[in-house]
């Protein structure tokens, strides 16, 4: 799977423990790149372009979500669990389980650490989503 499009021109900041919120793209420590929001508490949220799948979301220390245990976790197969985005349809159909947008690599087009104790990433769907195998 090529990532090279997925966040190259996205502002990156690195996660730092100083209690301000961080915003910041990995592509180095596991086989996707994925995405890691951490507000001023010290929550934080973990989403991969690949799907645009939310695979973590910790609140107070706690992990919120739940992923299979079986992931492949190397964009051979959709991501599993978490908060999935569904596209076009939700459950079986005419097409694969879930719609063909959990197989695309979506950009990510900004990283901001907001005002306050807010930071956001926002991913649109790559030119290629169209055609992603379904």
């Amino acid at each position: 799977m090529d990532s090279g499009h997925v966040a190259k021109r996205a502002r990156t900041t690195p996660a730092t423990s100083s209690g301000k919120p961080t915003a910041s793209v990995n592509f180095t420590s596991e086989k996707l790149p994925f995405v890691t929001l951490t507000n001023a508490a010290g929550d934080s949220v973990k989403a991969y372009p690949f799907g645009a799948c939310i695979t973590s979301y910790v609140k107070g220390g706690k992990e919120m979500l739940a992923m299979r245990a079986d992931n492949k976790m190397d964009g051979s197969k959709p991501i599993s669990g978490g908060i999935p985005h569904c596209f076009p349809q939700f459950g079986p159909g005419a097409m694969q389980q879930h719609g063909f947008a959990r197989n695309c690599v979506w950009d990510v087009a900004e990283i901001t650490d907001g005002p306050g104790s807010g930071v956001k990433v926002r991913l649109l769907a790559a030119p290629q989503l169209g055609s992603c195998a379904c």
